[in-house]
């Protein structure tokens, strides 16, 4: 009984502390306005009231030394805030409204570990946790960005969810000009959802899980190692503080450069520092999102930036296992093998980034408008596979090119990286399946190692499903849009492979045609990876074997 009571306070105490903490981000950012305090107030009030109850009937069964006397002398600060609402003055402290967010906040942060019993009900499949992070983050995002304080204007609902879904999936789509129409706060919740977005749902709560001293579970591990492709948990343990690691350094290294490039019109030292943050993130993360109203057309005389924006987006879309065992193996000088995932992943990344490149550059020589260098290409293959940054008007592209970005859309970034599409290790697969199908070869080699059909059934099944998802998706925007066949086609693909790419018909699309892309970009996403996930798992298989039978093909 003593037990069940227990574990109910505790998911109590986890969501109570999400609750504060939402609550104090809200106050903290948009208190700025005339927003009435007394609501605030009232809110603390119920939130200390439910504080002092949990702590006082952890007081009557005992706490348990998992949760320690420290924290319940801790817990009964709530008293103070509540004796102060019935009017009773403290002699020795006064009772203010930013005295009552300091105490929630110290309440809060030592019952942080609490926040694992939320995930308790999802642990056991991995796979509804990473579809409910995403969910949740998008929910509290379109939220925030409803605030009168994060947007100039109104904004309906369906606008602030399609921005909120767009910055989680890193996609870069949007129905309005960000720089304009979000304040700076509005802004800055756009760069914390991207943020979260970009590294991953998942990433995060392993990175919670780690350093909340939590074990995982059989189920967990299996899918971080069959997501990261890691051999061992403590090879994941590394690759997970790696990534939090690379990515602090890589993004301000690229923030500290774009500082210093950009142009004087940006006033304030402040707003310069923010923007070039807000950049660097949305790069690294292969968000797309820009402040200006031309992406970032603005740098393009600029050699030091095209540079610094493609390498930013190439490792953002290289996968961190594979920035992972190269720094292994040229830092660390870990002479081992290379994996087959970071072979395929760099092979096929390098070469699809100079066939792209050669296609937009030879077809632009044919195009009215001026053909850009070979660098312009070069950048615009990279970024056309998960970024949806552009430096020219891809519009104004020959439509062979346009065609091709199509291709590269839709096999998008390499697995475990923040971009999405298909990853390039599963068009590598097919097309080596595809040659080996062709010389009636029943194995399938790669870089001197053999690869198993049920990896090969996998890449077959994710593609198809994509495929159809995206073609099923592109009907039903034929039937409810009014916008031409091309255009209308290349918004889709850019929604799903979350890349932001858009020939300018983003504002056009109807209600039900912004269901569809925010869906789209969701399966984009989220889709592929759940379904390689589910996939992973081992089939149930049978003391029997079925008779063959031939089927006559093509």
């Amino acid at each position: 009984m003593i037990f069940a009571i227990r574990s109910f306070l505790n998911l109590g105490s986890g969501i109570l502390s999400i609750l504060v903490y939402v609550t104090l981000i809200i106050e903290f950012i948009f208190l700025i306005t005339s927003s009435p305090i007394q609501l605030f107030n009232d809110v603390h009030y119920y939130m200390f009231l439910l504080l002092l109850i949990d702590t006082l009937i952890r007081l009557i069964i005992r706490p348990t030394k998992a949760f320690g006397y420290r924290r319940l002398f801790i817990g009964l600060f709530a008293l103070f805030p509540l004796l102060n609402f019935y009017g009773i003055a403290l002699p020795f402290v006064d009772i203010t409204f930013n005295t009552q967010q300091l105490i929630l906040l110290i309440i809060a942060l030592t019952r942080i570990q609490h926040l694992s019993f939320l995930f308790a009900p999802f642990r056991s499949n991995p796979t509804q946790l990473f579809i409910g992070g995403f969910v949740l983050i998008t929910l509290l995002g379109t939220v925030f960005l409803m605030v009168p304080t994060a947007h100039v204007g109104s904004m309906s609902f369906i606008d602030a969810l399609f921005t909120a879904v767009s910055a989680v999936c890193v996609t870069g789509l949007s129905v309005f000009d960000i720089g304009s129409q979000l304040t700076l706060v509005g802004q800055f919740i756009l760069l914390i959802l991207i943020q979260i977005g970009g590294l991953g749902i998942m990433t995060f709560y392993a990175f919670l899980t780690i350093s909340l001293n939590q074990r995982f579970l059989s189920s967990e591990s299996q899918e971080f190692q069959e997501g990261w492709a890691t051999e061992s948990m403590n090879e994941t343990f590394g690759l997970v503080r790696s990534i939090f690691f690379v990515t602090i350094v890589v993004e301000l290294i690229g923030a500290c450069i774009i500082f210093y490039q950009l142009p004087d019109h940006i006033d304030g030292i402040h707003q310069q520092i923010f923007y070039a943050i807000f950049h660097s993130v949305s790069a690294f993360c292969n968000a797309g999102f820009s402040l200006f109203n031309d992406s970032i057309a603005i740098f393009s005389n600029s050699p030091v930036m095209v540079i610094v924006f493609s390498l930013l987006i190439f490792f953002g879309a290289i996968g961190f296992p594979v920035i992972f065992e190269l720094y292994h193996r040229f830092i660390v000088k870990d002479r081992h093998r290379l994996k087959l995932q970071t072979k395929m992943a760099i092979f096929v990344s390098l070469i699809l980034i100079v066939l792209g490149a050669l296609v937009i550059f030879v077809q632009s020589l044919f195009s009215e408008v001026s053909a850009p260098s070979i660098f312009m290409a070069i950048f615009h293959s990279i970024s056309a596979r998960t970024a949806g940054f552009s430096m020219i008007d891809i519009s104004q592209f020959h439509l062979a090119s346009l065609w091709f970005i199509l291709i590269l859309m839709f096999i998008g970034a390499s697995p475990g990286s923040t971009g999405g599409g298909i990853k390039t290790t599963t068009f590598g697969l097919l097309v080596v399946a595809l040659f080996s199908t062709i010389r009636s070869n029943a194995r399938i080699h790669v870089f001197d190692r053999h690869v198993k059909p049920l990896l090969v059934f996998k890449a077959f099944t994710i593609f198809t499903m994509s495929f159809f998802i995206v073609f099923f998706s592109f009907f039903i925007l034929l039937m409810t849009e009014s916008i031409p066949f091309f255009p209308l086609l290349f918004e889709s693909i850019s929604a799903f492979a979350t890349v932001g790419y858009s020939m300018g018909v983003t504002e056009d699309l109807s209600f039900v045609g912004k269901l569809i892309i925010i869906f789209l970009m969701f399966f984009g996403r989220v889709g592929p990876l759940t379904l390689a996930i589910a996939l992973t798992k081992r089939p149930k298989e049978g003391n029997y074997k079925l008779p063959d039978e031939h089927v006559l093909l093509g």
